[in-house]
């Protein structure tokens, strides 16, 4: 996986799993919310989905 790729990852999952987005902004290095809001939000539209995937491909894996 490419570093931006990962990095997008690790924020939007943070974001989906309701992580409080001035937190992810610290994490992500980004001087405000807005620039993680405007950057990475539109990745949680329809999310769901992508999550339940994501659940199935790994977490039934550990159980």
């Amino acid at each position: 996986m490419a570093p931006h790729s990962a990095r997008h990852s690790f924020i939007s999952t943070l974001q989906a799993q309701g992580v409080e987005v001035g937190l992810v902004a610290k994490l992500a290095g980004h001087k405000s919310a807005v620039v993680t809001l405007s950057h990475y939000t539109h990745a949680m539209r329809g999310g769901e989905d992508a999550v339940e995937a994501l659940d199935r491909a790994y977490g039934g894996a550990a159980r």
